[in-house]
């Protein structure tokens, strides 16, 4: 009788396990979910890069890791999200900003204003700049382009 008892707490802690790690997964999957599809054109691209920068403390809070995958309290999931739109890497599918004009600068410092313009009253150097100093100004503009 006491290898039966035994058996089945072992059987129910199996259990609790089990579900403790498909609520953990469910969060997670919903968090990175969620910032993808706030940021990117693509979310399912960008989804699965998000949930492995993802845990889930003792408290069940879903938290964000650094670039080196520690805990950091000042690391939170707003950092996070702005890192992945900041980051060049993933400019191609990032929605640009709701702004309704974006500026950089070309190399002889002149700002590149794009308030009220498109795509084609910039030059190729102006294009460059602007796509290294705001990507999401860039990606609004391109959006203006006439192919």
């Amino acid at each position: 009788m006491q290898t039966t008892h035994a058996q089945e707490l072992q059987s129910q802690k199996a259990e609790i396990q089990r579900q403790e790690k498909l609520v953990k997964e469910t969060k997670l999957n919903q968090v990175a979910s969620d910032i993808a599809t706030k940021i990117s054109t693509t979310p399912s691209l960008l989804s699965p890069l998000v949930m492995q920068r993802l845990d889930v403390d003792e408290l069940g809070n879903v938290i964000a890791m650094d670039k080196s995958g520690n805990i950091n309290p000042n690391f939170t999931i707003d950092k996070l999200e702005k890192e992945f739109v900041d980051n060049n890497e993933f400019a191609p599918i990032i929605i640009g900003s709701k702004a309704s004009g974006a500026s950089g600068s070309t190399s002889s410092g002149s700002p590149v204003e794009t308030m009220g313009k498109k795509w084609s009253d910039f030059s190729s150097e102006q294009l460059v700049q602007l796509r290294k100093e705001n990507p999401s100004g860039y990606q609004e503009l391109k959006a203006t382009r006439v192919e």
